[in-house]
């Protein structure tokens, strides 16, 4: 995914569905990118499971 330098500094994203598995794949392309970003989906292990994730690759 090519993404132009910078464009989202200051920025912040909501990711609805977050634990799903096209909410997973965003926050799994962002993360690394250091996007500021708020997951929501509802409570539960996936989404633990998914937090811990994105958490090592910051």
């Amino acid at each position: 995914m090519i993404m132009k330098e910078k464009w989202y500094k200051g920025k912040v994203f909501v990711i609805t569905g977050a634990s799903g598995d096209i909410g997973s794949e965003v926050c799994h392309l962002f993360a690394p990118l250091g996007m500021r970003m708020y997951l929501l989906d509802l409570p539960g292990p996936a989404l633990d499971e998914l937090v811990k994730e994105i958490k090592e690759l910051l």
